[in-house]
């Protein structure tokens, strides 16, 4: 019921108390932030969808089977327990902060995605992302992800991974098995932050400006950690 009345407060165009079909697809960005939203059945009608913003509702699930053209999804907020993502291959940004329920999502259709954020979602783990090579931001502090592989994330810009209480910090030393930030030519901004006590060492690629490094690391007592910074 929510839906339908923000649906009809900013999508009913000739004022008839309902949504048609031909008034549907016309729709290319859906505004529906904070709606006390608990389903989106009716979404399928929204055939040419490019953008949905559906963040701080009440969603579980949401069936977006029908909206291949989506390019953004922000679902953050939500109490989302599953995301099914496979008919969207077009996206490329999607958020799904602060949505504490949900344990993983298959990206492996997703390709184009530039822009990835499931900050504070903290039962996520993000798993293989090496064949987003056009990701270009990457958010996953606050979740469950034990490790990340960003070889080959050349297009990586942004990097916020800090924080993730299950992060066992040896091998490359950055992260868990983080094999080799050098490769990442046009990396501009770490942040790592959070409880890490077996941090030893930052690698970063040769040109990296130290400024955009923010390390606030403590070991397992709540003592500052003062990482070596390598670069090559």
């Amino acid at each position: 019921a929510n839906f339908l009345v923000a649906l009809l407060t900013d999508y009913d165009a000739n004022g008839n108390g309902r949504i048609t079909d031909d008034e549907a697809e016309k729709v290319a960005d859906l505004d529906l932030w904070w709606e006390d939203i608990a389903s989106l059945q009716g979404i399928e009608y929204f055939k040419y969808l490019r953008v949905l913003d559906a963040r701080h509702n009440a969603l579980t699930t949401v069936d977006l089977s029908k909206n291949s053209d989506l390019e953004e999804l922000k679902l953050g907020q939500n109490p989302l327990t599953t995301l099914d993502l496979k008919a969207n291959t077009k996206l490329l940004l999607l958020d799904i902060e602060e949505c504490v329920k949900i344990q993983s999502i298959d990206l492996s259709g997703n390709k184009q995605l530039a822009s990835f954020s499931a900050s504070n979602s903290s039962a996520f783990e993000i798993g293989d992302i090496s064949h987003l090579v056009n990701l270009s931001s990457l958010t996953i502090n606050g979740t469950a992800t034990p490790s990340l592989n960003v070889t080959s994330n050349l297009k990586l810009k942004t990097l916020y991974c800090g924080g993730n209480p299950n992060f066992t910090l040896t091998g490359l030393e950055m992260l868990t098995e983080l094999t080799d930030l050098s490769n990442a030519k046009k990396l501009a901004d770490v942040q790592l932050q959070g409880t890490h006590p077996k941090l030893t060492k930052v690698i970063l690629p040769k040109g990296f400006n130290e400024a955009n490094l923010y390390c606030s690391v403590k070991d397992a007592a709540g003592d500052e950690i003062k990482p070596v910074v390598e670069y090559k």
